[in-house]
Parts: C-alpha cells; structure tokens; sequence
C-alpha cells in the first residue's frame, strides 16, 4: 500500500477542541476492542499522554501514530486497515506465526484453546450473571472425563494433519515408539513359544501383522510427542518463545505481527518505510507515548522509552526479532559519548566494548527521542512462551568501577572482557503492570486520563460492605446487572471485590500469578477519582486473551463493545470531566490534610528547630555533611529556612480545626470518598 492511498477526506470532521489522555490494558487478542473505542473517543477529543502494556501498548502505539497523521487520515488507515482487516478470514490468528522447530507447539496451543463455533450468538455468549452469589458447581467426574475424551480427540486429529519437522531428537522419538510399542506383544509371543512352540508357530503371521501396526502406531505417536518436547527443548534458541513475531521470508501470506506491526505504523503514521516512526517525531506534535517492559534479569519494570538508556543490544540477535532497517536505525543512532548531559551519553565509548567473532561488537540503543516505536512495542507486548523475549545487555559493575578507576589514573583503559556483558531478558509489561493507570496523574488534572479495563463477564462479587442505603452519604453500592458488558462506574460507586472460583491445583497457581500481577492495578483502579474514568469491558471466555482462531462472530462481538466503551466517554452523562475534578479535589484535599496534620507537629516541634539548625551549620564541615550535600552553600541553607517559616506559617493558618479528641483531621476526611487512599512516594511505575 502507498503512503498516499489514504487521502484526506473533505468532510472529515474538525479537529477536537477538548484534549485526553488514554491508558489501555494487556490482554493479547483482547487489544481488539482498543480501536474501535479510539475511534469513537478522537470525534470528540485529541489524544496526548497514550499508554499501555503488552496489547494496550500495541493499541497505545497505533493510536498514537493516527493522532500524529489526525489531518491526513490516520484514524481511517486505523479503522479500514486495521480494525477492518483483523476481523477478516485468519488474520489476527496469521500474525502468530512460529518457526519450523517450535510450529508443532502452536499448533498444540490452538487445539487447547478452541474458540466456539461461528453460530455462538452475542446473546448467548452474554448471557452469564454477573452478580451471581455462587460459582457453578464443578463438572462431575463423567463431565471431566468427556472432557479429557474430547481434547485428546481434537489432539489426535490435529496430529493427523500436521507433522514436526524431522529431526534427529524426532528420528530417536520414533525409533523408541516403536521399540515401546511392538516390545510387549514380543514378549508375550516369546512367553507363548517358550511353553507352546506349536501354537505360537500357527499365530506367527497375525503377529506380524499386528506389530506392523502397532509399530506403525508407535512411530506415529513417538513422531508427534518427540516434536513436542523438541520444540519445547528449542523454545531457549529461540528467545523463549513460540513465535519471534518476524520474518525475512518475502513469501509470506500474511506478515508476522512485528513486521505487520512496523508497516501499520509507518502508513498510519504517514513516514517513509525506511525511516522508524520515533518518540521524536510524537513529541513534535505534542503526543507522548508510554509503555511498560518486564526485565526478567533484574525482576524490575522499565519505563519506555526512557528507562532504556545504557542497554546494548547485538545486531545478530535484534535482526531475529526486527526489520533490518529498524536495526540499522538503531546503529545509526547511537548515543554520543561526548555529550555533556549524562543522561544522554553512554556510560562507556562504544569503542571500548567486547568485539564479537561474528559482529562488529555491541551497540547501544538510541537515546529514548531516537528510539523506534515499534521497538519498544514489540518489547512490551512479548507474552511469555507466546511470543519470544528480547535480549538487551549490561554492563556489570565491577567491570564498570575498574574502568572509571583507569580513566580516573590517567590510563587508557582496556576494551571490556567477554564476560563483563550480562545478558537481560525483556518480556511482557504485564508481568509487573498490566494497567499502569497512573501513568499520567495530576493531583488536580486539566484534561482526562481515560482508562481501558478488561474484565471478566463471567466472574462474581464479594459483598463486604454495608447496603447503599446504609452507606455514609459519601457512597452508594455499586451493583452490576447482567448485561452490563460495558460499565463505567459513577464517581460514589464503591466496587466490590470480584471473586474467582479457585478449584483445583491449576486454578491454584494461576491464581497466584493472578494475584501477583494485578493486585495492585486492581486496587488502584477502584480508588475514587479513578474508577469514573475507566470503562470496563467485560469479556466472556471466548472473547480475546488467548483465543487466538476467535471467528469473525466473536471479533464483531468485542469490536461492538469496543465502540460501546468509546461512547460512554463521549456521553456526558456517562462522563462528567468537572464532577472527576470535584472528586480528585476532595481526595487530594483529604490526603494533604492527614499529611499536614504530621508535618505541623514536627514542624512546630523544637527538637526538629535544633536538628535543622545543626544540620545546615554543618556545611562548612566536610567530614560532617550530610547525604546529597554537593552543591549547597550557605546561601541555599538561607534560602531553605525562608522556606521552612514559610511553610510553618502556610501550615499553621490554614484552618485545618476542628480536630477531633485524637488529633486526627475531620474537615476533609468527613465523609471523604472512599475507598480512603494514601498519599505516598513510589516509583514511576
């Protein structure tokens, strides 16, 4: 497709007055529903600060590049090839696509996650109570077994039309098939001889025949489980992953997600393809984009794309998992080492780093402006065994202190051993923040930050509170009706907590990832001043996630409930951006106030007028300073009492009384909204 075949469009609408911004959730196929409610949402806003994780950053990516194209049809490449085109034939299935070695997994993961039938209507997939006060009971052992009957059927017939390439762990599978198969017959035959020769001699043919077809068996059974454990002894050649998402294969039907991914952007984007759409290029038109990657290695969330400054990648490797020109970007961008600002420098010349056989050495990713999209979209959206992890390096410390002590001597240090580079593995962002919602938080903002939740249709709640009409004024209760599918919570709707049926030792452990993932996105987006700005799209167990061959049915299903989720924001009566403000303030007003409480005792304390003083009298004192003291002089400790009096005399006027007999505030915190948060300091992510 040319850059020019979408054209602008005279009756195109006029760019939005108001402004938002949009954070979205992981969900794999679930990333779907993003846009067609994008494309309901921008009639009505322009898109800012975008953000998500795995699929949300997939979705984040795509709407950023049609806001940067608003004007020349982005939002109509966004729809009529993208949102269009997923829902035809096989596509969305076609973007996974595995290497020879790791296929006959694929191929296994689509047996066990079947999608239903074509036929399945939107009324009777939906029709599943939400509110319900019990789980269903569990199937009956008859029921498990039909099941187990059933999957070891579409098993079999699976394996009847697909093969595992050969191999020689695949040709010593087969061998053993074999041997385990035709051995006990044997072994029966050479018990019947040993007693009776006569009678054995007279079955020597039907034995013949029937371990030809026992053998045949074997081989059969031997060739598809060998497959399946050399794939799954493969997975660490291949970045630990099913499918690397790219392809140099020029004959492909469909492209691999990256690739596809990659050309999405640049047409939707309006960019040359041989120049990667850049945070830069965002930045420019005033849109910034922000995702969430999981390093493995350090068992830490980065922020993209900043968090990625000082990684090194090998050319070898990135040109397994993108386009040879996103890579060449990349080399050709590398920081500069003589920068003065340390944030933009690498910590060590590239000329002093290990050299490769086989390459021209390691290289460092761009600056975080410089930086491809699609790199850092791939890197959160790269699902656990799915799709394949991304190697970046770093430079270990030790090796790191040894060359700054050479610098610091005046030497010419050495290029870095081999073994100073630790290799990281980057995988998915919802590992560690499946919907980072506050990605753009203002304690009083002047524009919405919209939230996208996947949420289960099927799941039911725990009641822990007491009945609306026996809630402080500050609340009602939240109740949820069967078709709500798409629910946006009013600002004094208290949620409660959705509850999970745990039922075996399966449903154990994925609960414990669960939990461990999501808890703390969980509570945040039940918070007051949250929960009104984040729609919840209540997917069934066939919609999205790991149902990959969903039929085009199952897709128009999410699609409507993508537009639905769009609509609610446009809905004034749905959305109401002055009563958000209004609730932020009374939260912000509440938190602020329990602090300011604290901070008036110490700060009218005089053991802390005495610590104060000392601490800023030992300046002149360097064997006495105190922690982070470069830098600050005299003038700064004057400076910082100014503003000590100036903040005690703010403290002490705002009439912060009546207080109860505890000493606690009760201006704000009467009937503040609940749940109560707390005011803190976290990291970014």
């Amino acid at each position: 497709m040319s850059l020019s075949s979408v054209q602008p469009d005279a009756s195109r609408q006029a760019k939005p007055s108001l402004s938002c911004d949009l954070v979205m959730e992981g969900g794999i196929t679930s990333g779907i529903v993003y846009p067609p409610a994008a494309l309901k949402l921008k009639e009505k806003y322009t898109f800012r600060n975008i953000g998500g994780t795995s699929a949300g950053a997939i979705a984040a990516a795509g709407i950023a590049a049609a806001e940067f194209n608003r004007d020349n049809g982005g939002f109509e490449y966004l729809d009529t090839h993208v949102r269009v085109w997923l829902g035809e034939d096989s596509n969305l299935s076609d973007l996974f696509q595995a290497v020879p070695h790791t296929k006959p997994l694929l191929d296994l993961l689509h047996v066990l996650l079947p999608s239903p039938p074509p036929g399945t209507s939107t009324a009777q997939s939906n029709k599943q109570p939400m509110n319900k006060t019990q789980a269903p009971k569990p199937p009956s052992v008859l029921q498990n077994l039909l099941n187990v009957m059933g999957l070891a059927f579409r098993v079999l017939g699976s394996w009847f039309v697909r093969y595992p390439p050969l191999s020689l762990g695949v040709v010593l599978g087969i061998s053993l098939g074999i041997i385990l198969s035709v051995l006990p017959p044997l072994a029966i035959f050479a018990i019947v001889y040993l007693f009776s020769p006569a009678s054995a001699a007279q079955g020597i043919w039907i034995l013949a025949l029937f371990l030809v077809i026992l053998g045949l068996l074997g081989a059969w059974l031997g060739w598809h489980v060998s497959g399946i454990i050399s794939s799954i002894a493969y997975l660490p050649k291949n970045f630990y992953g099913i499918c690397p998402g790219h392809s140099d294969s020029a004959n492909l039907k469909v492209p691999n997600l990256t690739d596809w991914l990659y050309t999405k952007f640049q047409e939707m984007a309006g960019v040359d393809l041989n120049c990667p759409l850049t945070f830069e290029q965002l930045s420019a038109k005033q849109i910034e984009l922000k995702m969430v990657t999981s390093n493995l290695s350090h068992n830490l969330p980065y922020l993209m794309p900043e968090g990625l400054h000082n990684f090194l990648f090998k050319k070898s490797e990135m040109l397994k998992l993108f386009p040879q020109k996103v890579v060449q970007h990349m080399i050709d961008n590398q920081p500069d080492s003589r920068n003065p600002d340390p944030e933009r420098r690498p910590l060590i010349p590239r000329e002093k780093l290990p050299e490769l056989p086989d390459q021209d050495g390691y290289y460092y990713l761009p600056n975080s402006e410089k930086l491809p999209v699609v790199v850092c979209t791939r890197m959160s959206l790269s699902f656990p065994v799915l799709l394949s992890a991304v190697p970046l390096y770093t430079v270990g410390t030790l090796a790191y202190k040894a060359y700054i002590s050479s610098v610091n001597q005046g030497q010419d240090p050495p290029r870095l051993a081999a073994d100073a580079m630790q290799l990281n593995w980057f995988s998915d962002g919802g590992i560690c923040s499946n919907f980072p919602i506050s990605f753009f938080d203002a304690w009083l903002p002047s524009r919405p930050t919209f939230g996208i939740y996947l949420a289960s249709l099927s799941q039911a709640t725990s009641t822990l509170q007491e009945c609306a009409e026996e809630l402080s004024s500050a609340a009602t209760h939240a109740v949820l009706k069967e078709d709500d599918a798409i629910y946006l919570p009013k600002p004094e709707e208290a949620q409660d907590p959705e509850w999970s049926q745990v039922n075996g030792l399966l449903d154990f452990a994925l609960a414990i990832f669960s939990t461990a993932q999501n808890y703390r996105d969980t509570m945040q987006a039940n918070l007051p001043s949250y929960r009104e700005r984040i729609v919840q799209v209540r997917l069934n167990d066939s919609e999205g996630g790991l149902n990959l061959t969903m039929p085009r049915s199952v897709i128009d299903r999410v699609v409507t409930k993508g537009q639905e989720a769009g609509e609610k924001f446009c809905d004034p009566n749905e959305f109401n951006f002055d009563h958000h403000v209004w609730v932020r303030f009374l939260v912000l007003m509440a938190q602020l106030e329990k602090n300011i409480v604290g901070m008036r005792k110490v700060l009218n304390s005089p053991d802390f007028e005495n610590q104060l003083q000392q601490q800023l009298s030992v300046s002149t004192d360097p064997q006495s300073r105190y922690p982070y003291w470069e830098g600050k002089d005299k003038q700064w400790c004057d400076d910082t009492i100014k503003r000590i009096e100036a903040l005690r005399t703010l403290i002490n006027s705002w009439n912060i009384e009546p207080m109860d007999e505890r000493e606690q505030p009760c201006f704000f915190h009467k009937d503040a909204p609940v749940p109560q948060p707390t005011l803190r300091v976290t990291p970014a992510v």
